[in-house]
Parts: C-alpha cells; sequence; structure tokens
C-alpha cells in the first residue's frame, strides 16, 4: 500500500483540507503543536480505513459543524483505491463508508457493500491486515520508536504478544487449568496422557534430523549471502567508476551540442556576410552601369549655356518684332478712330480666338522617349507652346491699346511708314526658336541627371566599402568555422565511447537490481530456515519437558496428574509456548532490524537474545535482551549517543512493522513516524537521516514524517507547513 492522497472536510481542525504527497519518498509535515499534523496524517488515515481515531466518531467533527468525512487514496496490488468515511451529527447521527476502485479509463467504480460492516470487511481484506495490525505496520505514533527498546524484557515479551496476537493462549492457558483439574480427578486420564506423551517422545529423531536439516541450510544460505553481498559490492563500485565516464561523456555531449550550435551560428552569420557581400557587388554593378552615362550628362550640360543664349536672342527678336507690331497697330489706329476701334474690335477677338485654339492644341501634346537619353520628356514640334505665349502676349497688349482720336493721324502717318521699315527689318525665325527650346529642354533634362551620377559614385563607394568589410568577415568567419569544426571533432572523439559506457551501465545496473532482488529472498530463506531451527529447538525444548514429565509421571504416579496439569499451565503460560513462539520469531525480527541498522549506521550490529546466564552462572533466566555492539564493542543501549540509540529504536520498531506487515501477507508500503520527541539537535539530525535511508531504500514507497521541530524539515524530499488559522488548519508545500 502506498498512500497519495489525504482529503479532510469537517474533521478536527481540518476545516477543508486536500493533501496529495508528489513523488516523494520522504515526506515531512512541520507546524506548531495543534496546528493539525497528527489529525491529517494519523488520524484521518486511521479513521478513514479503520474508523480508529483518537476520540469517538462526534467528537472527530469540527467544532461548530454538523458534517464530517475523510478521504485516503491509495495504490495497492496494481490498483488505485479510493476510501471515504463521513458522518453527520444531525437528526440523531449517521456515518457512512464507501469504496471505490479506479478502472482503466480513471474513472472510479464502486466496491461499496451494502452495510458499513460488509465494507469494512472488504477493506480489511484488500489490505490482508485488520486496524491493530495496520496502526503497528504502517503508524509509528508518538512515543512507540524507542517504547520497545527501551522497555523491560518482560515489557518486550508483552509488546510481542500483542504484536503476534498470542491473546488465544490465556485462553489455552485456562483450558489447561481446567484440564489439570479434570486430569487430578480420574487416574484413567493420567495413563492415556502418559500414553500420549510417549507417543510425543517417538517424534524426537524426526525433529533432531529437521533441526541438522535446517542448520545446514542456514549455514549454505549465510554462505551465497556473503558470495552475493561481495558480487553486489563489486557491482556497485563498478557503477560509480562508470558514473564518472558516463559524466565526462555526458560533459562532452553537451559541449558537441553547444559546439554544433556555434557552427551553426557561424555559418548563419557567414551566409548574412556573403548576401550583403553580393548585395554590395549589385549594388557595384548598378552604379557603374547609372554612370555609363556620364560623358553624355556632362557634353549636355556645357551645351545648355549655348542654347540658352540662342533661345534668349531668338525671343528678343520676336519681342521686338512683337512691340514694333503693337506700335505700327497703335498709329494706324490714331488713323480713323472708327476704323481704328472695329479693326481693334476685329484683331482683339483675332487674338483671343488664336489664344484659345493654341491653349487647347498645348494640352493635348503627348511625352515621348529622348532620342539620346531615353528620358520621357514632351516634345513640342510645332513650337505650339511658343506661339501660344506670343498669342497671349499680343492679346494682352490688344487688350491694353484703344483706339485714339482722329488728331494727329496725320502727323503719326509718317511714324507709322518707319515703323513698318524697321519691322521688316527684323526677320522672327519661329521654327528655330522652337528647335532651340526643345534642345534646351532636352539638354536642361540631361544636366539634370548629373546629381543622380553623384548619388550613383557616392553609393558606388559605400557598396566598395561594404564589400570590402564583408571579404574580412567571411575571412574572419571562416577561421572561426574551421577551428570550431576541429574542436567538435575533439568533442565527438570523447564522447564516443558514451554508448558502451551506457550499455555496460545498464547491465551492471540490472546485476545490481538482480541481486538486490535475491538478497531479500535470500534473507527470507535464510529467516525461514533459522525460524525451523529456533522451532526444532522449540519442539525439542516441548519434548524434553514432555520427557521429563514422562518420568516424573512413571515415578510419582500420584503426583503425576498435578504435575501434568501444571506443566500444560506452564506450556500455555507467558514463559511457555508463546515465549516459544516469540523466540521463533526472533531470528526474523533480528534480520530486518540488522538490515536496516547496517544502513542507518554501518559498524553498529545488533542481536535480540530470548535467554541468557544468570549472574551467578548457574541456569539461564528467559529474558529479551537487546545486543547492540559496535568498533569499541558491546554496549548496552543506554551507554550509545543519542542518534545511535534513535537509529536502534528505529531499526527495532521499522523491523517489528515489517514482520507484522509480512506475517498478515501484505505488502504495506507507507510508514507513518509521528512526533519523534526526546531527542536533541544532533540526534534529530541522525534520526532524519536514517529516515531518509529508509525511505529510499526500496521497501518502502512513501515515508511521513510529522514533527514540530523545524530542523527535521531538511530531510525531506518535499516539505509542507501545517499551520492554525481562524478558518482552521492549512496545509502549504514550503519545499
Amino acid at each position: 500500500m502506498k498512500l497519495d492522497r489525504v482529503a479532510l472536510h469537517g474533521f478536527l481542525s481540518h476545516t477543508d483540507t486536500d493533501w496529495s504527497p508528489n513523488g516523494a519518498k520522504l515526506v515531512t509535515l512541520i507546524g506548531p503543536n495543534g496546528a493539525g499534523k497528527s489529525s491529517l496524517a494519523v488520524d484521518g488515515l486511521l479513521y478513514t480505513l479503520f474508523d480508529d481515531a483518537r476520540g469517538k466518531t462526534d467528537d472527530l467533527v469540527q467544532l461548530g459543524a454538523n458534517d464530517m468525512s475523510a478521504l485516503v487514496e491509495f495504490v495497492h496490488a496494481g490498483g488505485r483505491y479510493r476510501v471515504t468515511r463521513g458522518r453527520t451529527t444531525r437528526a440523531g447521527g449517521k456515518s457512512f463508508l464507501e469504496l471505490a476502485v479506479a478502472g482503466a479509463d480513471g474513472a472510479w467504480q464502486p466496491l461499496t457493500a451494502d452495510s458499513i460492516r460488509e465494507t469494512q470487511a472488504r477493506i480489511e481484506e484488500l489490505l490482508h491486515v485488520d486496524a491493530a495490525t495496520f496502526e503497528t505496520a504502517v503508524v509509528l505514533v508518538q512515543g512507540d520508536a524507542m517504547r520497545f527498546a527501551q522497555a523491560t524484557g518482560t515489557e518486550r515479551k508483552r509488546i510481542l504478544s500483542t504484536v503476534l496476537d498470542l491473546g488465544i493462549y490465556p485462553k489455552a492457558e485456562a483450558l489447561a487449568r481446567d484440564e489439570a483439574r479434570s486430569l487430578e480427578a480420574t487416574s484413567l486420564e493420567r495413563t492415556g496422557h502418559l500414553h500420549r506423551l510417549e507417543q510425543l517422545l517417538e517424534a524426537r529423531p524426526a525433529v533432531e534430523a529437521g533441526m541438522a536439516t535446517a542448520g545446514a541450510t542456514v549455514a549454505a544460505l549465510e554462505a551465497q549471502m556473503t558470495t552475493v553481498n561481495a558480487e553486489r559490492e563489486a557491482a556497485e563500485a563498478r557503477l560509480v567508476e562508470l558514473a564518472g565516464q558516463i559524466a565526462a561523456g555526458e560533459a562532452a555531449a553537451a559541449d558537441v551540442k553547444r559546439l554544433d550550435a556555434e557552427l551553426l551560428a557561424i555559418r548563419t552569420r557567414w551566409i548574412a556576410a556573403r548576401d550583403r557581400r553580393d548585395y554590395a557587388a549589385r549594388a557595384i554593378a548598378g552604379a557603374d552601369a547609372t554612370l555609363a552615362g556620364a560623358d553624355a550628362i556632362a557634353a549636355a550640360a556645357a551645351w545648355v549655356p549655348d542654347l540658352a543664349a540662342e533661345v534668349d536672342r531668338l525671343e528678343a527678336s520676336e519681342r521686338r518684332a512683337g512691340e514694333l507690331d503693337a506700335q505700327v497697330a497703335a498709329q494706324l489706329a490714331r488713323a480713323g478712330h472708327d476704323q481704328a476701334a472695329a479693326a481693334h474690335r476685329a484683331r482683339y477677338e483675332a487674338a483671343r480666338a488664336t489664344v484659345d485654339r493654341l491653349a487647347a492644341a498645348v494640352t493635348k501634346l503627348q511625352p515621348v522617349d529622348c532620342p539620346k537619353c531615353g528620358t520621357r520628356i514632351v516634345v513640342d514640334q510645332a513650337d505650339m507652346q511658343g506661339q501660344l505665349t506670343t498669342a497671349r502676349r499680343e492679346f494682352l497688349a490688344l487688350e491694353a491699346s484703344a483706339p485714339k482720336e482722329p488728331l494727329g493721324f496725320a502727323l503719326e502717318a509718317a511714324a507709322i511708314l518707319r515703323l513698318e521699315i524697321k519691322r521688316r527689318e527684323i526677320v522672327v525665325d519661329r521654327a528655330a526658336l522652337a528647335d532651340a527650346r526643345a534642345n534646351l529642354a532636352i539638354a536642361e533634362r540631361q544636366a539634370a541627371r548629373a546629381e543622380v551620377m553623384e548619388q550613383a559614385t557616392q553609393a558606388k563607394v559605400r557598396a566598395q566599402e561594404e564589400s570590402a568589410r564583408t571579404f574580412a568577415e567571411l575571412e574572419v568567419l571562416d577561421a572561426d568555422g574551421r577551428r570550431g569544426a576541429a574542436a567538435l571533432s575533439e568533442a565527438k572523439a570523447k564522447a564516443a565511447g558514451q554508448d558502451a559506457f551506457l550499455a555496460e551501465r545498464d547491465r551492471v545496473t540490472a546485476t545490481v537490481t538482480r541481486i538486490r532482488a535475491e538478497l531479500p529472498q535470500l534473507a527470507r530463506e535464510h529467516a525461514g530456515a533459522v525460524a525451523d531451527v529456533a522451532q526444532g529447538r522449540t519442539r525439542l525444548d516441548e519434548l524434553d519437558a514432555r520427557e521429563a514429565e514422562r518420568d516424573a509421571l512413571a515415578a510419582v504416579q500420584e503426583a503425576r496428574t498435578v504435575d501434568v496439569g501444571r506443566r500444560l499451565v506452564a506450556a500455555f503460560g507467558v514463559t511457555g509456548i508463546p515465549a516459544r513462539i516469540i523466540e521463533s520469531v526472533l531470528p526474523e525480527l533480528t534480520e530486518y532490524a540488522r538490515q536496516l541498522l547496517a544502513e542507518l549506521r554501518p559498524g553498529m550490529e545488533l542481536s535480540i537474545r530470548a535467554q541468557r546466564a544468570k549472574k551467578d552462572g548457574k541456569g539461564i533466566v528467559e529474558a529479551l535482551d537487546l545486543i547492540v555492539q559496535d568498533a569499541a564493542g558491546e554496549r548496552p543501549l543506554a551507554m550509545f549517543s543519542g542518534g545511535e540509540r534513535m537509529s536502534v529504536a528505529l531499526a527495532v520498531a521499522v523491523g517489528l512493522s515489517r514482520l507484522v506487515a509480512r506475517r498478515a501477507g501484505t505488502a504495506l508500503r507507507t510508514l507513518v513516524v509521528d512526533e519523534p520527541d526526546g531527542l536533541d539537535a544532533e540526534a534529530r539530525r541522525a534520526f532524519g537521516q536514517a529516515l531518509r535511508v529508509l525511505a529510499h531504500g526500496g521497501e518502502l514507497s512513501r515515508v511521513v514524517l510529522v514533527s514540530h521541530h523545524e530542523d527535521l524539515a531538511e530531510f525531506g524530499d518535499e516539505t509542507y507547513r501545517v499551520s492554525k488559522g481562524p478558518q482552521g488548519s492549512v496545509v502549504e508545500l514550503v519545499a
């Protein structure tokens, strides 16, 4: 049985507690006295499984509450089980008990019987123990750990009698007394009893032969156990060596992973640098392509001033001709006001129509590619723009002029003639002006690309610098890559033997596991053989008693009835058969305790003796002594340190627990140790270390230590703090 969960609701100080230890082998519950630690780990467990707690059931209901329940989940015999027990104090009180098992899908399937008594029987049948046996084997309540070790021999026998359920023998003793009285009354029965004794004594050769066989078996098993232990020690030593070799291999494997990652990073940086280098090369090529037309652009820039001067000259001739036309028109206007006004209006309207027509034509001009540089431009083949400019000037001039009065027309006739002569002298070449303007526009556009050339030049310089940087970076990365590859090869070589080490570790681990599995069986066989020897000795002692009884009966016929009755009373009394039964289990108990003590305190030896010689050397005293020995020799238990005494006490207490569990025929793999008081700091530390050895030894799946000593928390795989507040006890995971 492995304890996995305890949930309490309205139970003593626990209002609503749900405690589930995780995968820890040793769990510590710490907190002040009265916080509710024992209520959780001891009372909750015992009440749920067996209705066995500190008080009456109604006393377990939390003050102020009417309902109480406790739930325990555990793993046992390959299955997961849940037991829930509860009580309500309403309407006179009512209790309930439920049992369930987890199915393959995780759902709980009920196993509850028709009544609480039948369900309780199913729980005890499942665990193969009753409440008393469970409490002895699983729960070491406060003070129990040291009780057996510090008791007197008589008290130890009484404890073992209780643990081994020898209560039947007092009844047998009473029956023997009745039998003795019956024998005293009937001589015939005394004779029959003598005959039965003779028959019993006939079994002596067989008993002696059985003892000889059992003794030989004990010797053979002890030799085999010595050999197996030596093999285990050699295998464990090899495991230590392999652990170092595997650790070195794992470090090398970690280096392989790290170097792989570093090489991948270098490769990534190398690819990025290569891409930047290629991008710089493309940028240089693009800049070179752009700079290929630099000469044509420079020539166009040099041609712009000449073209501009030609355009200015032609435009100046055009403006001068326009001015003379305006002057002639003005002079003609003075020739006759009416005619001038009509003529002015006609010219005005004609000029406006021309402006509208040319403006419409200009908006319809289409862009074309320059035959020299490939730039998209708008080419005005008919000089529509120039004509529009001239027409607008003429229109504005007509708009600004008005016909004069007829006075002075005669005087102006000569001026008109002079103006016409000057006008005829000025030749306006509109086609040349249009060509000059078109060429100027093309040249200016070409010259405007000089800025693009400058940008291309700068871009080329930057690209060349980037190319140089990336070439240098690639050289560094190549060197880093070569060094990394060499280091990776070296690391792989170091890690190459890891698989072989792991395979050998698995083989050696399997050997250790096999040996550890064999040792308990050998120990059980050895204990069984020792028990057989002890039982044979008990049987021979009994036969000796019967033989003495027979001799006494034969010698004193009248006294034999009383003597036989007394012997029967002694046989069933505390020094009779119960004592022999106790002696028969002592080898097994001793072996359990010795094995645990060897792990807790290497170098200490423990034995339990059922008899000792009298102080005067005459005769033997029935006893139950704990004999402890270390390198300094054999001493009374009280002469050892507190930690050593606790180790001995714990070994014996756990030995009793394991003995009860084995005799019950069940695997109770949980141990609860409640408040190991009476220890100083050094003893508590030794006790905590001993519990860790016990928890991780393999025989137990979970050990729960309950203590108000904070320093014991460090030994737990998990530590829970139990505190009590206004709402009741609270359980918190602290480590």
